[in-house]
């Protein structure tokens, strides 16, 4: 199949948004061309239209909806953002599966500042200029912050123009409605291509599937 351009749609604080970015990151770069933009389900959860309330403009240190401070995903965003301004592609990608890692595999709190530099430091990212945009403190780090909130407003303006994507991970390609997938595991590297182009597949062939969705299996009594 041709080489496709595929924007992935995830929340650090989704773990199907973990399986599918690894699922993806690990495909034939000749197959699949990346993009992955921050889509924050707090922002759904709290205020769908964005009129009220916006993660993009708020504090670090703001009030979750829900009381549960470790599911804040503002810190993690800019941070991600920052890293993508000041380093190269590779490390962006390393950073992003890093803090995944952080969240979902080793259960840290990605929403601490601290933890995303170290994080930085690990993966060979520029910490010093998270340091900065982080604190917002300096004016470098003012203003590189500004360009890191205006870039995870933009991308939830792109995740809700044409459609209205209400959840992650959601994959959209080409001219295509887009598709919201959760995996019950990550694919085996042997799975993973297929699986992928089973999806186009299905999206480009028969564009009036408009849901499929499979029930829970009962518990035996």
């Amino acid at each position: 199949m041709a080489r496709i351009e595929l924007e992935l749609f995830y929340d650090y604080q989704c773990s199907y948004s973990y399986r599918a970015i690894r699922w993806l990151d690990a495909l034939d770069p000749a197959m699949v061309q990346l993009i992955a933009r921050p889509f924050a389900q707090e922002q759904i959860n709290r205020d769908p239209t964005a009129t009220t309330w916006r993660l993009w403009e708020q504090p670090l240190d703001y009030q979750h909806h829900e009381g549960r401070a470790r599911s804040r995903s503002l810190a993690a965003f800019l941070a991600t953002a920052s890293v993508e301004l000041s380093d190269a592609p590779e490390v962006a990608r390393r950073f992003r599966l890093a803090v995944f890692e952080a969240r979902w595999t080793d259960r840290r709190d990605v929403s601490d500042p601290t933890v995303l530099i170290e994080l930085a430091a690990v993966v060979g990212a520029d910490s010093a200029s998270l340091v900065e945009t982080l604190a917002g403190t300096s004016p470098t780090g003012a203003d590189r912050q500004l360009v890191a909130r205006a870039r995870i407003a933009a991308d939830w303006a792109a995740a809700r123009s044409d459609f209205a994507i209400f959840g992650v991970p959601t994959l959209r390609w080409g001219e295509h409605a887009p598709v919201y997938l959760r995996l019950d595991r990550l694919p085996e590297p042997e799975e993973g291509p297929d699986l992928f182009a089973s999806i186009v597949g299905l999206r480009e062939r028969f564009p009036l599937v408009l849901e499929l969705k499979v029930p829970a299996r009962l518990e035996a009594n």
